[in-house]
């Protein structure tokens, strides 16, 4: 497009994907020490994080949706019911909700189960804290590109050009 000589070309850029994700995190674990380490972990991060001890105690807060959780972590191995048991529970209350499991087994069986079931990824519980951050920070970015608004500021230098040009 051309304007009284000057080319123009328009950018469509999101401007609110800052560093600040403000995402709600629902961590599930049996065991109280990596439930706790893990919940103080992702908070340094930034992440709001509920933490709970079973599939019992979340479901619930999924059904409720009182507080809008991003994503879940979720065990694999836990006494009542596997992860896959409880994330294809919870993807009932809520299809677009993404999950992550946790484990300690990286059997193929483990992996298909779960992925079976609605996670979006499986995750070893032994894999280094950046990289675990990394796929966070990913899928809360995808969710933001989903379901964030574009807003676009009210007058801007192009736009005064364009209506400068009688377009």
């Amino acid at each position: 497009l051309t304007c009284n000589g000057i080319k123009l070309a328009f950018v469509w850029m999101r401007t609110d994907l800052g560093d600040n994700l403000n995402h709600n995190i629902l961590l599930i674990d049996d065991n109280e020490n990596f439930l706790s380490s893990t919940k103080r972990f992702l908070e340094a991060d930034g992440f709001y994080v509920k933490a709970v001890s079973s599939g019992d105690e979340a479901e619930p807060l999924i059904r409720q949706n009182i507080i809008p959780f991003s994503l879940v972590l979720i065990d694999y191995n836990m006494p009542d019911r596997n992860g896959a048991a409880v994330t294809k529970k919870i993807k009932q209350y809520n299809e677009d909700l993404k999950v992550i499991t946790f484990s300690g087994d990286s059997s193929s069986s483990v992996y298909a189960d779960t992925l079976e079931h609605g996670a979006s990824f499986v995750l070893s519980k032994d894999l280094e804290d950046e990289k675990i951050l990394s796929v966070l920070h990913r899928i809360c970015r995808d969710i933001e590109k989903r379901t964030k608004p574009i807003v676009l500021p009210e007058v801007s230098e192009n736009k005064k050009l364009i209506e400068s040009c009688g377009m």
